[in-house]
């Protein structure tokens, strides 16, 4: 297998952050109305906020399908 540094960024509005493996902050967002807050449509889909794969041309040595995990930790901390 071949890990891809830095592939993997968050787009925020303006900002984008590159997720390193190591814990970080990329949405923060107080839901204070009753019911359940759709981070895909409200976030992602309204706002064209969401993940970004960048694959720097040349890293890629082969053609094909390939897959990924992603692990992510949603934290209520105040």
């Amino acid at each position: 297998s071949q890990v891809l540094l830095n592939a993997l960024k968050y787009k925020a509005g303006n900002n984008e952050y590159t997720l390193t493996g190591v814990a970080q902050e990329i949405l923060i967002h107080t839901h204070n109305l009753p019911g359940d807050y759709d981070i895909t449509q409200n976030e992602w889909t309204a706002k064209g906020d969401g993940f970004v794969f960048e694959v720097p041309a040349g890293s890629i040595k082969k053609l094909g399908s390939y897959q990924a995990k992603l692990l992510f930790t949603l934290t209520d901390a105040k």
